[in-house]
């Protein structure tokens, strides 16, 4: 490649099927798939041997197979630039109005540290998601340095764009961004909610995120949240779950405690607006928090997902996924397995718990696992 600038990364999935004979009790021997598709696992001799000589593509056959995913997916990103000084400046300014003394770590330097991760994760996007149609960059107006926003496959979106009330701004609590995301204009019923430190690392299809039919796929952690032992003492983001809860048990009565592990969100933007209906005053009370609080919700990563399990818009699926804490002191030993094997469709790397002793060492760590996982440019950066 001459032009280094032109060099954006692409990639290549070729899958090889093997038909082997197979023999039962039917008189004329049958060929069968050695993989499971959408399309057919076993042909009669005949048949095969003259899709063999004619070169027939079965998908093109069926090229209205339901069983395929056919509508836009859009992709939905949130993300700060906090060594902006302005930001600085106001975050400061809030702070100081919003926060109570115990306020945990819903002020913490790791709710906002940004290494250029959402760089490498629209990298990642684009070399192993090549059925996103648009991306969202949602931000307060602050604009990555090395974003292309010639690219028309990018969108950027202010926070003054999709926020109901004007004046729950500015506002440095994710929880508040995510009961607003559904209202981007243009938006896909179908989306992806991707935080920055969200990562693909290996070939995706649409159908690990949705069914044909357009329900939602969710990815269930171990862990629950189990709202008897959730109090104030708590981070704020597991009492989000509980009141999530606290309304879901008030209105439907039966409900489900699973988190969701740390990968893309798979959402449906018409039942994203069914909550805020439902719940609107709970919406606004958790938009208007300017910093995390004991009064969130999180619509996306967690209650979407209980409530369309019962109202069958969502189902529970898996995902092939890493979670990557960076306070464990052999992180790079983790970062060298990843890298190693490379078959974790989705990962994550999670800034928290690093004491300042290591802050050094451990961006040097991240950065140098990024650039070794994805090294070439995507076509969103100059």
């Amino acid at each position: 490649m001459t032009d280094e600038k032109q060099a954006v990364a692409a990639c290549t999935w070729i899958e090889f099927c093997v038909w082997d004979e197979h023999r039962s009790y039917a008189p004329e021997p049958e060929f069968e798939s050695a993989l499971v598709n959408p399309h057919v696992r076993r042909l009669r001799r005949h048949t095969f041997e003259e899709y063999l000589t004619q070169e027939v593509d079965i998908a093109e056959i069926d090229e209205q197979l339901v069983g395929a995913v056919r509508f836009p997916i859009d992709v939905v990103y949130t993300w700060v630039n906090n060594k902006d000084e302005e930001w600085q400046r106001t975050k400061a300014e809030m702070a100081g109005i919003a926060l109570a003394p115990s306020a945990s770590r819903a002020n913490h330097d790791e709710r906002f540290n940004n290494r250029d991760e959402l760089k490498y994760s629209l990298r990642s996007l684009e070399l192993f998601a090549p059925f996103v149609r648009n991306v969202y960059l949602v931000t307060n107006g602050q604009v990555p340095e090395w974003l292309d926003l010639t690219n028309d496959r990018i969108k950027l979106v202010t926070h003054a764009d999709i926020y109901r009330h004007k004046d729950h701004l500015p506002t440095f609590n994710s929880s508040s961004i995510e009961t607003q995301l559904h209202h981007i204009d243009g938006l896909a019923e179908h989306f992806l909610y991707f935080n920055d430190d969200f990562f693909l690392g290996d070939f995706c299809v649409p159908e690990d995120f949705f069914l044909a039919n357009g329900v939602i796929k969710y990815f269930p952690a171990e862990q629950r949240a189990f709202e008897h032992d959730i109090d104030e003492r708590r981070e704020e983001y597991i009492s989000a779950d509980a009141n999530a809860l606290a309304l879901i048990k008030e209105k439907y009565g039966a409900f489900t405690r699973e988190l969701m592990i740390h990968s893309p969100y798979p959402a449906s933007k018409s039942l994203l607006y069914d909550l805020e209906s439902e719940f609107q005053e709970e919406f606004d009370l958790c938009a208007s928090q300017r910093f995390r609080s004991h009064k969130d919700l999180r619509p996306i990563a967690f209650m979407q997902y209980h409530v369309g399990f019962q109202k069958r818009k969502a189902v529970p699926a898996e995902i092939s996924n890493r979670y990557l804490a960076l306070w464990r002191q052999n992180i790079d030993k983790y970062f060298g397995e990843v890298l190693d094997r490379r078959t974790y469709k989705t990962f994550c790397i999670n800034d928290v718990g690093v004491p300042p002793s290591r802050a050094a060492w451990t961006n040097k760590q991240v950065w140098s696992f990024l650039e070794s996982y994805f090294p070439f440019k995507s076509s969103f950066e100059l």
